[in-house]
């Protein structure tokens, strides 16, 4: 049997090993291209291979969905924005939420221009519960075709617990947590008349505890656990909820997550980024095809598949190490 100082070193090294065993293929396949183009019946690298493979089975085809009414949240940049734009040629009408009305606005002609669609704005601040109430008062009145709701605002902070502003951790809370909570409660009597879908956006980090992130990696622990178990309360009324779980994707995220006056870099290792465009493309297809739980990205349902696997002490080991710091 391993002693936990042993199995803590496997586990760190199996962390570390996706990196260097990528780093390796893609080193491999820059060397193969030096190589006689009269060759062949050369083995293509690896790494060639798995993007072939990833991008046949995810990328080849569109999405097939056809959808009345889209609500998503946090669409004025980042996931949410690139929800809109890929969901824009599927959709008849979008309700698109966000706290800053010129982007919005901007984004809106935007979509029309291109795709004669309706869309309707709600702007405001989801940690304000007048706000949360006046998209609430919409669903009923105005919700009657919702077929997809995308949870997708959120919000970080990035430093220890004990040095945070108390106000800021309460945004966190309201927006990942409560404003979720709420616009699926009052959206889930649409979605059932129209047997719809619910798209929560967690985190990678909702495996691990994550120190300097221990406020929005709980938060996102508590999505995916809600998540999990709506899904089994609301299939039998043919609502589907997709739990996705991305890694570190370049956004204005981790920007906004940093506290005032404090220029630190949040790491992103490369073997689990990925574009934004592709972690919607793959959510797409996922929900097209019914799913209840993505990883977006090779990178990270390895790392998923080894975080999951691991026991707590271990996670631990990891951790303390502050990988992304």
């Amino acid at each position: 049997m391993l002693s936990q100082k042993h199995a803590e070193k496997l586990a760190e090294q199996a962390i570390l090993n996706n990196e260097a065993t990528l780093s390796k293929m893609r080193e491999s396949q820059g060397d193969s291209s030096t190589a006689s183009s009269d060759s062949s019946t050369k083995v293509e690298p690896q790494l060639e291979i798995l993007e072939k493979v990833t991008k046949t089975s995810i990328f080849s085809s569109k999405p097939k969905l056809s959808l009345k009414q889209v609500m998503i949240t946090g669409a004025s940049s980042g996931f949410g924005e690139e929800f809109a734009k890929q969901l824009a040629p599927h959709a008849e009408h979008l309700v698109l939420i966000a706290r800053r009305k010129k982007l919005l606005k901007t984004l809106a002609k935007e979509l029309k221009a291109q795709h004669g669609i309706k869309i309707t704005l709600l702007s405001g601040d989801l940690t304000k519960p007048r706000f949360k109430a006046k998209i609430e008062r919409y669903l009923r009145n105005k919700g009657a075709n919702l077929d997809l709701l995308i949870n997708n605002a959120g919000l970080g902070d990035y430093g220890s617990f004990e040095s945070a502003d108390w106000d800021k951790l309460q945004q966190i809370i309201e927006v990942n947590i409560t404003s979720l909570l709420q616009l699926t409660h009052a959206a889930i009597p649409k979605l059932r008349a129209n047997k719809g879908s619910i798209i929560n956006i967690s985190s990678l980090s909702h495996l691990i505890p994550m120190p300097d992130f221990a406020v929005y990696a709980a938060s996102k622990a508590f999505v995916s656990s809600f998540s999990e178990a709506l899904a089994i309360e609301l299939e039998e009324q043919g609502i589907n909820v997709l739990d996705v779980c991305p890694g570190p994707i370049s956004t204005n995220f981790g920007q906004v997550a940093l506290r005032r006056g404090n220029k630190a870099e949040i790491k992103r290792p490369s073997w689990v980024k990925i574009s934004k465009e592709q972690m919607v493309r793959e959510t797409l297809q996922a929900l097209s095809k019914k799913q209840g739980k993505l990883y977006p990205g090779l990178g990270v349902k390895i790392a998923a598949t080894v975080l999951a696997a691991l026991p707590i002490f271990a996670i631990r080991a990891i951790v303390r190490k502050r990988p992304w710091s």
